[in-house]
């Protein structure tokens, strides 16, 4: 980042102590040098005549990256040439696509990734993707889902009805009922 100052009438800068040996300007006139650590470490030591060295371009030195740390750990992420950060300084990043499909030939026919969902409406289930490449069921498996469904009744199983004899006299609230006593 070049560093823009005007020069004051009385500024003197003595830009060849941080090798650079060309760099000129005069009162009322933009100077513009290559910022460099020694430069701003020159700045910084007061030895700048009459610049502010806590402020490059208007903004705090203090707050400002080094270039070094750009694109490392620990830096700050760099740009592209489209002006987007490079997928080589993201972290690994998980996308989950949900399907739902109608059939098991739809849901082998899908193009789909580990971790993708796809939930079959002819079974009433839903299926994760587990990475595996052989095209068969083996590549998914099913996510387990409590039921909401009664096991039993009275020892019975499926859509239990409730039968005469079910419950005893003792086991009906008899406070309210239509029931005749």
């Amino acid at each position: 980042m070049p560093i823009k100052y005007i020069l004051g009438s009385g500024d003197k800068v003595d830009f060849g102590a941080v090798g650079l040996k060309n760099a000129t300007g005069q009162a009322g006139k933009l100077l513009k040098v290559k910022a460099t650590e020694d430069l701003l470490e020159y700045l910084a030591q007061g030895s700048g005549g009459g610049l502010d060295a806590d402020k490059v371009d208007g903004y705090e030195a203090s707050a400002l990256e080094k270039i070094a740390n750009k694109g490392i750990a620990n830096g700050y992420a760099g740009l592209d040439a489209s002006g987007k950060v490079p997928s080589s300084q993201l972290p690994a990043l998980a996308l989950t696509d949900v399907w739902t499909v109608a059939s098991q030939a739809a849901q082998l026919a899908l193009t789909a990734e580990e971790g993708d969902v796809a939930i079959r409406t002819d079974l009433n289930k839903s299926y994760a993707h587990n990475g595996g490449t052989s095209g068969t069921m083996a590549d998914w498996s099913e996510l387990l889902t409590p039921t909401d469904t009664v096991l039993s009744v009275f020892g019975r199983t499926g859509a239990v009805v409730a039968q005469i004899g079910d419950y005893t006299w003792a086991q009906i609230n008899k406070t309210v009922s239509d029931i005749a006593d």
